[in-house]
């Protein structure tokens, strides 16, 4: 199973990040980590690819994102390429 591509990492609210990836065939999840300075954290585990909502993040702050598809004959993907935005 291909990894998936962060498409876009954009600001929501204050204390949140949205972020969109392409959708892998025969995924029935994505599983998100984010970085902020330190080693990669669990961000959560989601349904779609399309509009995953990062929340509780801090203002000012860069953030680290990292994603992969569960699911399919192989379990999971390679993570994606890491990518970062700052939190507005």
């Amino acid at each position: 199973m291909p990894a998936p591509t962060i498409l876009a990492l954009e600001n929501d609210l204050i204390t949140q990040l949205v972020v969109r990836l392409s959708p892998i065939a025969n995924a029935y999840c994505y599983e998100v980590q984010t970085k902020n300075g330190g080693g990669w954290t669990p961000a959560g585990v989601f349904t779609q690819a399309r509009k995953i909502i990062l929340p509780n993040l801090t203002p000012g702050t860069t953030y680290g994102v990292q994603a992969r598809a569960v699911g399919g004959s192989t379990g999971y993907s390679d993570w994606s390429d890491p990518s970062s935005h700052i939190v507005t």
